[in-house]
């Protein structure tokens, strides 16, 4: 066995009286290559000095380019042995947890890039040249002989160095955004079979969405860090012939996020996949100009179709016609406020004296202007206020207990006001901005009202009860 580099540091902290130490082995045997690195930092928890050590590693097979990967951590407390904590992961081909590796165990250490000093990263540039040396005559094709490593590369000199490689050793054939695939898929050798051993179509056909163009779609650039489960996820949606549905989609941007849930759901009709293709298209023209809509589309559209189906277990129809974010969202609240109306069995609101409702939401006339006033009662009320209004209403209905909140609108313009005890607190406009001066005199004309009735009482009530 040879040991190709060796390096071991001893750093101690004089603000807090801490060590950190790392010791990094490089060998080979045989065909084997095998890093190694070792990390520990003693720090003080309630008093209690603990230790932390993480093992980091990876094989590389210079023979049929397999790369196994190896982490385990401890986490060590002095003063209770019995909170002695750990984990240890051994991965084979896990291109994931290699990158992780290479991050973690390889170029920061452990800690933030730099925290180790020259001598650590003049180590690690070293390494790198080593395996470089080794690894890339291995490289038959994927233009190994050509690309220059530390200087050329899509994710770090490392990852492409052991990506070429692997794919190289094993003859599959890669597309251009392999590097950021073969984190989250690595179809079997089934599927590579099937497919000649061409990665993409292989992973695309694993999933049941292999096509010609979903291949051609993801051999561009632009499209290299799609999620192959999302993916898959909106082809379910459309069902058969879906390609032609994504055809009329601006669907690539969509499906950059990664999603957690397994179950698909497919639209019951045409009508329902139109009304999809709009939601895509309406949220591709917004969705880089507001930061409200960052929030991941497919897990919103996973929310109501998963909603759906417990409403329709319980004899519910109801059909899909959301056609962009906003209609989404509504969509969304409505079929869980009918959920949570069957899961309790009950709905909830204020109940106010009828002659006071009557008085307040009587229409407030100012010259030749009209103002409504409506008394936000119910939790609909105020979550579809909220909604319109972009503002936090929707989740002031248990403030409704002491304090009332109404809304005032002069044809296309709309506000919001709170009071207490018949007290003017706040008002406010659309998206919490200034009220237009033009409510001026409304607001004051409903405020005299308000005060005349500064001792009301009213309470909070179940109704619309669900007998069984």
């Amino acid at each position: 066995m040879d040991l190709l580099i060796r390096h071991y540091q001893n750093k101690k902290s004089k603000v807090n009286n801490t060590t950190s130490i790392c010791e990094i082995k490089l060998y080979q045997y045989d065909s084997l290559i095998h890093y190694i690195a070792d990390f520990s930092f003693d720090y003080l928890r309630y008093g209690t000095k603990n230790i932390l050590t993480v093992h980091h590693g990876f094989t590389i097979n210079l023979k049929n380019g397999d790369i196994n990967t190896y982490y385990q951590l401890s986490n060590y407390s002095v003063g209770d042995p019995v909170k002695n904590r750990g984990k240890n992961n051994v991965r084979k081909n896990n291109f994931d947890s290699l990158l992780n590796l290479i991050n973690h165990g390889v170029y920061k250490g452990e800690k933030r890039r730099g925290f180790w000093g020259k001598k650590y990263d003049a180590t690690i540039n070293k390494i790198t040249s080593i395996l470089i040396d080794k690894i890339k005559p291995e490289i038959l094709y994927i233009s190994g002989d050509t690309k220059f490593y530390e200087q050329n590369y899509v994710v770090n000199p490392l990852f492409d160095l052991l990506v070429d490689f692997h794919l190289s050793k094993k003859k599959i054939k890669y597309h251009d955004g392999i590097y950021s695939t073969i984190q989250n898929e690595y179809p079997k050798q089934k599927w590579l079979k099937l497919n000649e051993n061409k990665f993409l179509p292989a992973v695309l056909d694993s999933y049941g969405i292999k096509s010609k163009y979903l291949v051609a779609e993801l051999n561009k650039n632009d499209n290299s860090d799609i999620d192959i489960k999302s993916l898959c996820y909106i082809c379910k949606l459309f069902g058969e012939g879906y390609v032609d549905y994504l055809r009329q989609s601006k669907w690539v941007n969509i499906v950059k996020h990664k999603i957690n849930f397994k179950k698909y759901y497919t639209l019951k009709n045409e009508k329902e996949k139109s009304c999809l293709i709009k939601v895509f298209n309406n949220w591709h023209s917004i969705e880089n100009t507001s930061s409200i809509y960052r929030d991941d589309l497919i897990e919103k559209i996973n929310k109501v179709l998963t909603v759906r189906e417990f409403l329709e277990s319980k004899g519910f129809n109801f059909k899909f016609n959301a056609t962009d974010y906003e209609s989404l969202e509504q969509l969304l609240n409505k079929f869980e406020n009918i959920r949570n109306h069957f899961k309790k069995g009950y709905k909830v609101r204020y109940s106010f004296p009828e002659d006071f409702i009557n008085e307040i939401e009587s229409d407030i006339v100012v010259g030749e202007k009209t103002f409504k006033v409506r008394l936000l009662k119910t939790e609909e009320d105020f979550f579809m206020e909220g909604f319109e209004m972009k503002n936090c209403m929707s989740k002031q209905f248990n403030k409704g207990v002491v304090y009332m909140y109404i809304s005032m609108r002069y044809n296309k313009i709309k506000i919001n006001l709170e009071y207490k005890k018949g007290n003017l607190i706040m008002f406010f406009g659309k998206a919490n901005t200034p009220v237009d001066g033009i409510f001026e005199t409304a607001i004051k004309k409903l405020t005299e009202k308000m005060i005349r009735h500064s001792n009301i009482s009213w309470k909070k009530e179940k109704y619309d009860y669900i007998t069984k």
